[in-house]
C-alpha cells in the first residue's frame, strides 16, 4: 500500500526548499545603487520682501544643500546686497547681526506704484530681480460675523471669522492678492496656508469669506491682503503644489518653483503694498 500522506509531504517539503534558494539565489543577486543627488552644484536661494509700511525691509539668502543632509540649509554671511527704486532711490543692506543670511534695508521707503531691483553680489556672480508694487486690491477688509461651533467632522470646536473684503475695481484689469494669518503673533504658513484670490470674476464686493481656522477667546489675530501679479501668483501656486507632492506613482516629479531671481537662483524678490486689520476674540 502505497503512503499517500507520506509522499504529499516530502512534495510540500520539497516546494519551500526551492522556494527558499530562489530566494536566496534573487538576494545575492542584488546591488545597491547610490543616486548621486547630493552632487550638485549649490544654487543661492532667495527670499526678500519690501512692502509699503515702514521699513526696515529684509532679504534671506542661503545656498542649496546637499539631498541627504538634515539641518538648516548654509546661510550666506558675504554678499553685498543693494535696493533701488525707478525713482533713483537706492539702499545698500547691512547684515542683521545675530541672524546669519539676513540683510535689512536702513533709508528706503517702499511706495505702492514704484519698480523695485535687487541686486546681489555674492561669490564672483552678480544675482538680480525686478518687481512691481501694485496698488493694494481692497479698500478695506471688515469683519462681517464671529461664528462659534461646537466641532463635527468637518470643523474643530472654537470660533470662525467671516470677512467682507471692499474691491477697488479697476476696468479689465485683474489684481492678484495673499491673505496672511497670524494668531497671538504665530503665523499660519504651512501648505494649506496660501489663501490665494484675483478679481478675475469679480465686481466690487467679496461677502462672508471665511478663514479655515477655529479660535479661542482672547486670541489676538492679524489678518494681512498683500498684492500681488500674476507672476507672484503662479510663483506661490507651485510651491503649493510642490509642499502637497507625497512622491506617489500617479505624483509629477518634483520641480522648484519658477522665480525671478537672475543667473539661475532659487527664490522669490517681492513688492507689495499691504492693508491689514487686528480682531480680538471676545
Amino acid at each position: 500500500m502505497v503512503n499517500i500522506i507520506g509522499e504529499h509531504k516530502w512534495r510540500i517539503n520539497l516546494f519551500y526548499i526551492c522556494i527558499l534558494l530562489f530566494v536566496v539565489v534573487f538576494m545575492g543577486c542584488q546591488k545597491i545603487i547610490e543616486v548621486p543627488l547630493n552632487n550638485a552644484r549649490p544654487r543661492l536661494v532667495v527670499d526678500g520682501l519690501i512692502t509699503d509700511k515702514p521699513g526696515p525691509y529684509y532679504i534671506k539668502i542661503s545656498t542649496s544643500g546637499d539631498y541627504y543632509k538634515l539641518g538648516e540649509t548654509p546661510r550666506v554671511e558675504d554678499a553685498v546686497v543693494a535696493i533701488s527704486d525707478s525713482e533713483g532711490n537706492k539702499d545698500i543692506l547691512v547684515p542683521v547681526s545675530n541672524q546669519k543670511g539676513l540683510y535689512q534695508t536702513t533709508t528706503l521707503q517702499g511706495v505702492a506704484g514704484r519698480t523695485y531691483y535687487l541686486k546681489i553680489q555674492y561669490n564672483g556672480q552678480v544675482y538680480e530681480a525686478t518687481s512691481y508694487m501694485h496698488p493694494i486690491p481692497a479698500k478695506s477688509i471688515v469683519l462681517s460675523r464671529i461664528d462659534y461651533v461646537e466641532g463635527d467632522v468637518f470643523r474643530k470646536k472654537g470660533y470662525y471669522l467671516y470677512f467682507d473684503i471692499n474691491l477697488k475695481k479697476q476696468n479689465s484689469d485683474v489684481s492678484y492678492w495673499r491673505v496672511f494669518v497670524s494668531k497671538n503673533d504665530s503665523l499660519y504658513n504651512g501648505p494649506n496656508d496660501y489663501l490665494l484670490g484675483d478679481d478675475r470674476f469679480l465686481k466690487d464686493k467679496l461677502k462672508d469669506l471665511e478663514l479655515p481656522y477655529n479660535f479661542e477667546p482672547r486670541d489676538t489675530v492679524h489678518i494681512e491682503m498683500h498684492s500681488l501679479d500674476q507672476f507672484h501668483s503662479d510663483y506661490y501656486n507651485q510651491l503649493q503644489q510642490l509642499l502637497f507632492n507625497d512622491g506617489g506613482l500617479f505624483s509629477p516629479p518634483p520641480v522648484n518653483p519658477s522665480g525671478n531671481i537672475s543667473n539661475q537662483a532659487l527664490g522669490l524678490f517681492r513688492a507689495s503694498s499691504i492693508t491689514s486689520t487686528q480682531i480680538i476674540i471676545p
